[in-house]
């Protein structure tokens, strides 16, 4: 019996380059340089754009960019990553 699939399939290096971009964006976002509710207005928009257009690995990656950045109701996320950011080096330089 064969499974579904309801959205596109992404190779390894799409999606690293998409959780990439996720994180870049995660930290604009912590240091207040951009807004997690304007970006997902803008994801949703490419969306639904590339979904008219038929274009529906774009309209696959535009969600899932969209759903794995961090918003306001994901707030552990967050500061678990200002963590990380603000934690000191621990290995040799």
């Amino acid at each position: 019996m064969a499974n579904e699939i309801d959205g596109p399939i992404f190779t390894g290096a799409e999606l690293a380059l998409a959780d990439a971009l996720v994180l870049v964006i995660d930290v604009l976002t912590l240091h207040g340089i951009t807004k997690a509710e304007g970006l997902d207005s803008i994801f949703v928009f490419l969306e639904r754009r590339y979904r008219e257009a038929g274009l529906v690995s774009s309209a696959g990656m535009a969600r899932y960019l969209r759903e794995n950045l961090a918003h306001a109701r994901q707030p552990v996320s967050v500061a678990r990553l200002r963590e990380l950011i603000d934690a000191p080096s621990q290995g040799s330089a």
